[in-house]
């Protein structure tokens, strides 16, 4: 009910007709068969086509304590029963859930005698990120290194089954199982909340609707926009790999108060400038990232599901050599994005609106701070493999792929070599680094531009 409810039906009586579930119930039965692909699945059949298989992400974790493998194979055993995408598989250009029934099995690597644990164990990682069957399954690995320094556990699962957020609830529910099998209990993990098949099944009643048809104009103004080629056009070559830190005082006022969308806005008015600066780039189209969790009108609730919701969606940035002007044009254009940009991937993959097409030499994706339950794991500080092939690269010339550690911030950049060299992809970092502190000072205004009627590109 709203506030308002209590002034038009002042009476209880009244008022509780008012009432209405803010969700709708979600079962609690295994989900197993066919699934329909979302936009995000839609994109990675389309455009990921050199080693799909090797297209992952992963978490390495560190014990205080030796882990007792018997209590860890039944508490993955149950989250893998217990979370359907975790059993999701393609093959015949069809997805579908393996029933609850399939096996999953941890794997025990003893480097307890090795010479070079460090050296073993990225050599058993690196196997084990390469070796993932999509027609068969299971996407999900773990493998338990027993190290003189400590155990290490290794999780590494295709994205086809996992964003950064289901990390959270993964992590959570593992250590809960782990701790009920040590105490001899049955494994009871919290309610489930609605399926990926349900939030899949909910886009395309979407699409079919039309629901998201006046987000055309929109989405075709950002496709058709004339924007200039970042790097040298026409040449591809490997795929590599730069990183910087921003220490905890440089990376404070970046992250901002909280507000939607503040550290997003920094971060891009960050890289307008630094395009300017690097190659005298005044307009350049992106292609951002987002949690694609955030419609609400679906009756849905998905706080609890793994899957890969991520909504991809293209994004005019305007370049230049102010950046408070960058962050106020950013601040506005973003503003002005529909549903947090979860249409475009609808009407681009789902309803097939081939116009909307609209090639990016950037990706950008902000995905904030991996929360980990206090508890039995940290994070490792030892690599955990690579976790995608060079060869899956949608052919961006700059990805960027922001996080934040504790208060600092990292930067990794990946680069295709044939388009830009590595000492100029160098300078393009340094150069945003700088810009990305100085973003840290820019004032975010109660309005912004759009707010006057005219939102430029974006708006």
């Amino acid at each position: 009910m709203s506030v308002a409810d209590f002034f038009v039906s002042p009476v209880i009586g009244e008022l509780a007709l008012t009432m209405r579930r803010v969700f709708k119930v979600a079962s609690q039965e295994p989900v197993s068969g066919p699934l329909k692909p979302t936009p995000i699945l839609e994109w990675f059949v389309r455009t990921i086509n050199g080693r799909p298989e090797h297209f992952n992400q992963a978490v390495l974790l560190k014990s205080a304590e030796q882990i007792d493998a018997s209590s860890l194979q039944r508490a993955l055993a149950a989250v893998w029963r217990h979370h359907d995408a975790l059993r999701m598989v393609y093959g015949d250009g069809c997805f579908s859930i393996l029933p609850e029934t399939a096996l999953f099995t941890l794997e025990i690597a003893d480097l307890r005698a090795a010479d070079e644990p460090d050296r073993a164990m990225l050599e058993i990682a690196e196997t084990t990120q390469a070796g993932f069957l999509l027609v068969t399954g299971p996407l999900l690995k773990a493998v338990l290194f027993r190290r003189a320094d400590g155990d290490r556990l290794l999780v590494a699962a295709h994205h086809l089954i996992v964003d950064v957020v289901s990390w959270s609830v993964f992590a959570r529910d593992v250590e809960s199982a782990y701790a009920m099998a040590r105490g001899e209990e049955q494994a009871a993990l919290p309610a489930k909340s609605h399926s990926f098949r349900d939030w899949a099944d909910a886009l395309h009643r979407l699409a079919e609707s039309g629901a998201f048809d006046s987000e055309i104009p929109f989405w075709r103004r950002i496709a058709e926009a004339a924007c200039e080629t970042v790097g040298l056009s026409g040449r591809s070559g490997t795929m590599l790999t730069m990183s910087v830190r921003l220490a905890d005082g440089e990376a404070a006022g970046l992250l901002g108060d909280g507000a939607s969308h503040e550290p997003l806005t920094r971060m891009l008015a960050a890289l307008a400038c630094a395009l300017h600066r690097w190659n005298g780039l005044n307009r350049v189209r992106l292609m951002l990232e987002g949690h694609g969790r955030g419609l609400g009108d679906t009756g849905l609730d998905i706080s609890r599901t793994i899957g890969w919701f991520t909504a991809l969606w293209p994004f005019v940035l305007d370049c230049g050599p102010e950046v408070q002007v960058a962050f106020d044009t950013v601040q506005a254009a973003l503003k002005n994005v529909p549903n947090l940009g979860l249409g475009y991937g609808v009407l681009r993959y789902l309803a097939d609106h081939e116009e909307l097409d609209a090639h990016a030499d950037i990706s950008f994706n902000y995905i904030g701070k991996m929360e980990l339950a206090e508890g039995l794991f940290t994070l490792a500080d030892e690599p955990s493999g690579q976790t995608v092939s060079p060869a899956n690269r949608p052919g961006q010339t700059f990805e960027f792929l922001l996080s934040t550690d504790d208060d600092a911030i990292v930067v990794h950049l990946t680069y295709d070599s044939g388009r830009v060299s590595t000492p100029e992809a160098a300078r393009f970092l340094d150069l945003y680094r700088e810009w990305l502190i100085r973003a840290a000072g820019c004032q975010a205004s109660a309005f912004d531009y759009s707010d006057f009627g005219d939102g430029g590109v974006n708006g």
